[in-house]
């Protein structure tokens, strides 16, 4: 028997060639960036800061290729936690693996047409008023800035919208978007929303 072949190195900075499919197309092209996404999110899902689910809607788009996945299925099964109680006819269709009623779980959430899980509710919640601390945090430090003479300027601030905290993850701003309690998101700034609680 001979030895293994070497590993091709390439010089620092070159990439690989990719290959093309039938139409010219790398294979990478052919991923939507959905599913891309959906692999992030499913790699760090945190039921304190994040949204099981978007991690769920992850989860439906690694099944499209094999329904019978077991992997996917079990981190499905072991990330459901609370919903599991409070949203049995989602732990039914994940502990039976049918990935059409997940599916269509999934698509009536983003069709509001289904309430979001507690579990889901309580982080928008927390995101929430986090948030609105965070940003009379900073619209305080704003008015007291000192003026020349070591009053404060007694100004109002002009400060509307903020980096929201890094804790929670996008999509739960991106939901708390979709839901009108906050606006923006553009360059990472949101602000309260016409929806935001008083």
């Amino acid at each position: 028997m001979g030895a293994a072949p070497e590993p091709v190195r390439l010089p620092h900075g070159a990439s690989r060639p990719r290959q093309l499919d039938q139409t010219g197309n790398t294979a990478e092209r052919g991923l939507c960036d959905r599913a891309r996404s959906a692999a992030i999110i499913g790699a760090m899902f945190d039921p304190a800061t994040s949204l099981i689910s978007r991690f769920l809607e992850a989860c439906v788009v690694e099944l499209q290729s094999d329904p019978a996945h077991a992997a996917t299925w079990s981190r499905a099964q072991e990330a459901l936690g609370a919903a599991r109680k409070s949203d049995p006819d989602l732990a039914a269709a994940v502990d039976a693996m049918d990935a059409k009623a997940l599916r269509a779980i999934v698509e009536l959430w983003h069709a509001h047409e289904r309430p979001l899980p507690a579990q889901d509710q309580e982080v928008l919640r927390r995101a929430l008023k986090a948030f609105e601390k965070s940003l009379r945090t900073t619209q305080l430090a704003d008015e007291s800035g000192l003026g020349g003479r070591g009053f404060s300027a007694g100004r109002e601030s002009g400060i509307v919208g903020i980096q929201p905290p890094s804790r929670f993850t996008r999509e739960v701003w991106n939901e708390l978007v979709r839901q009108g309690r906050l606006r923006g998101g553009r360059a990472g700034v949101y602000e309260l929303g016409p929806g935001a609680p008083p």
